[in-house]
């Protein structure tokens, strides 16, 4: 265990860890169908050599806080971690297409079904844009995907990038400059982070809206046009990037669904049609809604344990050597 995680451990009250030793294969290379190699980070606890594995789809890179929460953390307690960067971020190949992700997200689950270290079962995790990915990729997964983890997010971000009718421009610019930071060189990173939430404000004044990721990033920026451009709810830009056809796939293979929302988050809205679906189709998701935005520390540490006693019941125990059932609320299906 680093001294990383053993702070995190106490600072996000997670249960002692099953083993402290792990082996990280890092960079790992897996081909798409259309020829495009996506990486990943595959966490591998000491003495499991085959078992469930959890999958993490993240385009904000695998280091940090995703690689560190969502990776080391999990598998610290006997779990098998695949985190992976979405297409068009950090070190995978191709073009981000924002939200665009169910094809990738089948590729990888077959991929990961087909390893000799994955035992046919399959848990998924993350906030935000990792949640909409466990979306996606659940129609491919079927029956192998026995848990997920999902936290502030939703199975389809048209309606909050239009929350209301209205276009989002702020929570649009905010994130497309942190992206387009996120992807820029040492030197220009650098001086975007020292102007901050300036340049935000600054392009938020700028007229017309459609150059906004000029002011924003110095740049035009494909899918913030296209998100500009493609206004109605019923266009084929969204319908494809719209993964609720996954709440339904995971109310029929019965799932074990963790949903931990704010009630200052910008996604909770969506995030209860979900439930309200998943319920509905016979479902019973466990819903944790706190006094939290999107992705604090506190409502993140609350959503991380709620995943990781979904994942000890939905694994039968059989993931790891002993321990002691994942610290998490009441088992009442809302709270």
């Amino acid at each position: 265990m680093s001294l990383a995680s053993g702070i995190l451990r106490r600072a996000l009250r997670l249960p002692a860890p099953r083993t402290p030793r792990m082996a990280v294969d890092r960079d790992v290379a897996v081909p798409m169908p259309d020829g495009v190699v996506l990486r990943h980070d595959l966490y591998r606890p000491a003495g499991v050599h085959r078992g469930p594995v959890v999958i993490v789809r993240s385009p904000y890179g695998r280091a940090g806080w995703v690689g560190t929460v969502f990776g080391r953390l999990v598998a610290e307690r006997g779990l098998q971690v695949v985190v992976q960067s979405v297409r068009g971020t950090t070190d995978s190949q191709g073009e981000l297409s924002p939200f665009d992700e169910a094809d990738d997200g089948a590729a990888t689950v077959a991929w990961v079904l087909d390893q000799p270290w994955c035992d046919g079962r399959l848990g998924t995790l993350g906030p935000s844009y990792l949640g909409l990915t466990q979306w996606a990729l659940a129609p491919a997964a079927g029956r192998s995907l026995r848990a997920m983890g999902t936290l502030v997010t939703a199975s389809s971000f048209r309606d909050q990038t239009y929350a209301g009718g209205a276009f989002s421009l702020d929570n649009a610019l905010s994130w497309t400059s942190m992206m387009r930071t996120m992807a820029a060189g040492p030197l220009a990173r650098s001086t975007r982070l020292l102007r901050g939430r300036r340049t935000i404000l600054e392009a938020l004044d700028a007229l017309p809206l459609r150059s906004g990721d000029r002011r924003a990033t110095g740049g035009e920026v494909d899918w913030y046009q296209d998100w500009l451009r493609e206004s109605a709810p019923d266009s084929a830009y969204w319908a494809r990037r719209d993964h609720t056809r996954g709440v339904a796939a995971v109310a029929r293979a019965d799932v074990a669904v963790t949903m931990l929302g704010g009630w200052q988050d910008i996604f909770l809205p969506w995030q209860l049609a979900d439930h309200a679906e998943l319920r509905a189709a016979g479902a019973r998701p466990r819903l944790v809604v706190g006094p939290w935005v999107h992705t604090s520390g506190p409502g993140l540490a609350a959503g991380l344990r709620e995943a990781l006693a979904a994942f000890e019941r939905a694994f039968d125990g059989t993931h790891g050597s002993g321990g002691v059932a994942a610290a998490t609320t009441e088992e009442a299906p809302v709270a």
